[in-house]
């Protein structure tokens, strides 16, 4: 099951978490696409969740290092 958060920020919808097998979804504002990543460790998600700006730890953690 997928733990669906929205968020504040300019460019992302929302953050999902499916804890069971570590994967990251994120759906963002443009073009209302949705985004996996696979093998995300839980602290990586929950320091998303509350990182001051989404677009930026999404670049500097996320973006490119998690592929499916």
């Amino acid at each position: 099951m997928i733990l669906w958060s929205s968020v504040s920020s300019s460019a992302i919808k929302q953050i999902g978490y499916e804890p069971s097998v570590n994967r990251l979804h994120i759906r963002f504002k443009r073009g209302e696409r949705e985004y996996s990543y696979c093998h995300v460790p839980e602290e990586i998600y929950r320091a998303f969740l509350i990182s001051h700006s989404k677009g930026a730890y999404y670049t500097q953690y996320i973006k490119g290092k998690y592929p499916c």
